[in-house]
């Protein structure tokens, strides 16, 4: 039983692990005209598991590189035939330096990981190997939105981040899910404001159990090493 809710948490957090670990993998300078993230925003994310039975996550995303701390509040909105069905309904997720703490709000539960490493840098998707290719019209909400493209490798398929041309701002990340599937995740109203510290306060009366990095799916082993 406790087997199977922490693989069920990992995996629902393996996305922000592959970000953190590509990020450490490469150099912090870039030329790219593509702005970084700045230290600090608020946003909120449409994640599709495209080819894994369609599931939709809504998250909302608290970001402090300034502090180096990431809260995720996820909600399932449509479980859909795959992955969908091993995600908790409501969950949420503290990285707080290199801990992470994963809370499954459906069942009462906390599984806290030690990484080794911490949250992405705001120019994770513009250093090292990634390059920027050609201006991408993108297609969402009834309307074709011009973008720019940035593509960096990584095992499977590569991490492919857009931005809107004439602001900058994070539009699209297509990324490798756990199964080596693309994870398209949508970003909307996306704020450069300093999330309240309250937010980072961890839930009181649930109790978290540590994990162990071995019990990891082997992409989040790959990360690891990156690390």
């Amino acid at each position: 039983r406790q087997r199977t809710t922490m693989n069920a948490n990992l995996i629902k957090a393996l996305f922000v692990v592959v970000l953190a670990a590509s990020c450490y993998a490469a150099a912090a300078d870039s030329n790219s005209t593509v702005p970084a993230w700045p230290d600090q925003f608020i946003t909120i994310q449409m994640q599709y598991w495209a080819q894994s039975g369609d599931a939709i996550q809504k998250t909302v995303w608290y970001y402090d590189y300034t502090n180096f701390r990431h809260r995720l509040d996820h909600s399932m909105v449509d479980r859909g035939t795959g992955i969908g069905k091993f995600l908790p309904s409501n969950n949420s997720e503290w990285w707080i330096g290199n801990d992470l703490y994963m809370y499954d709000f459906d069942k009462g539960k906390c599984t806290h990981l030690d990484m080794g490493f911490g949250i992405p840098m705001p120019n994770w998707f513009l250093s090292g190997d990634a390059e920027e290719l050609a201006t991408q019209w993108l297609y969402r909400d009834n309307k074709y939105r011009e973008t720019r493209q940035m593509s960096k490798p990584a095992p499977y398929s590569p991490f492919n981040y857009y931005s809107y041309k004439d602001t900058g701002v994070a539009f699209r990340l297509e990324a490798p899910g756990p199964t080596g599937r693309i994870v398209v995740n949508d970003f909307y109203d996306f704020r450069a404001e300093t999330p309240p510290p309250s937010l980072f306060d961890l839930p009181a009366g649930i109790e978290c159990v540590d994990g162990s990095a071995k019990e990891l799916p082997p992409y989040a082993v790959w990360a690891n090493h990156r690390a």
